[in-house]
């Protein structure tokens, strides 16, 4: 296992794809232009190896400026090919912080 802390906008290229990542991008995504969306998810699937997972938070899921009906980054993460895998509310935090996981697909192992 190795861990990095990077710029994921600017180091898409560099992620290892010979095995499956787990890429945690929590709290970000309102903050950069909507418009970059699409092009970014579908280059994160291309280079992300089958098992790997995105892990994003509830804020990353509130869109645009906090504006409902707006949350164009998960949709974005669809749309590339990821799926939802799971949910998850922390609740041993006092914020009770949601995290949602999407995977791209595994591979069919016998």
């Amino acid at each position: 296992m190795q861990f990095s802390c990077t710029n994921i906008l600017e180091d898409i290229e560099n992620i290892d794809n010979s095995a499956p990542s787990i890429i945690m991008c929590r709290n970000m995504w309102p903050y950069i232009d909507s418009g970059e969306y699409d092009d970014f998810t579908n280059r994160l699937y291309e280079r992300l190896a089958p098992g790997s997972i995105v892990i994003i938070g509830e804020y990353d899921c509130s869109g645009e400026d906090g504006l409902p009906g707006t949350d164009k980054f998960p949709n974005a993460l669809l749309d590339a090919g990821f799926q939802m895998a799971t949910h998850y509310l922390d609740s041993s935090s006092p914020n009770l912080n949601h995290y949602f996981i999407f995977e791209k697909n595994r591979p069919f192992i016998f």
